[in-house]
């Protein structure tokens, strides 16, 4: 986990983690007499430190730490050594480990939804991610049942009494917020999906004419 939380925690993506949240952190070191030293440093106006900088220099602060208590002749038991290195260890699974919500894996109306449900109190509709553009999405933004009645009447008055009628080459998707959601999957997982089952169709059928010899 070390190197996710290298890269995504205390990199300079994870801003509220030691960008402006740095004192918080600071605040649950053991050591302190390391943690006044960063602090009174990182203070500093002219202190311009990305992110990344101060978690390498916070880690490197806490192995040098440990280094001289071992040249030393320190025991981990005696000294805070140990002490920093468990609190290294549990500030990166506090913030890397996978967390589990006990009622959501076990009830029935909060189980993972699928993709186009509606979410019971909020009326928001579970709608697929890009991964590329993950980091960007705003789950507030989503649609919701009310807003996409709201588009259909738009669409239909601004389109003339035609467009809500059957026949009329528009779905009601298709007024919608949800066309962009639901093109995004079909290009994401379904395109793929099925290009995937017509291979493992095709490979199979090469397979049995191969078998019965009719090439």
């Amino acid at each position: 986990l070390k190197p996710l939380f290298d890269a995504h925690i205390a990199g300079d993506e994870g801003q509220a983690i030691f960008g402006g949240g740095w004192k918080k952190i600071l605040g649950t070191l053991p050591d302190s007499s390391l943690s006044n030293k960063l602090s009174q440093k990182w203070s500093r106006v002219s202190d311009e430190s990305t992110s990344s900088e101060k978690w390498a220099e916070l880690d490197e602060a806490i192995d040098e730490h440990m280094a001289k208590q071992a040249a030393g002749g320190v025991k981990r038991a005696k000294g805070n050594g140990g002490t920093l290195e468990k609190w290294r260890l549990e500030l990166v699974l506090t913030h890397c480990y996978p967390r589990l919500d006990e009622n959501v894996s076990k009830m029935q109306n909060h189980l993972l939804k699928s993709p186009f449900c509606i979410h019971p109190k909020t009326g928001r509709v579970c709608v697929p991610i890009d991964p590329s553009t993950a980091r960007s999405f705003d789950p507030m933004a989503v649609p919701t049942l009310a807003t996409l009645m709201t588009e259909i009447n738009q669409y239909d008055k601004a389109h003339g009494d035609k467009a809500g009628k059957e026949g009329s080459g528009v779905s009601d998707c298709d007024k919608t917020s949800l066309s962009a959601y639901l093109k995004s999957f079909d290009k994401l997982f379904l395109g793929p999906l099925y290009r995937d089952l017509r291979r493992a169709v095709r490979a199979e059928a090469e397979l049995e004419a191969a078998a019965m010899g009719d090439f």
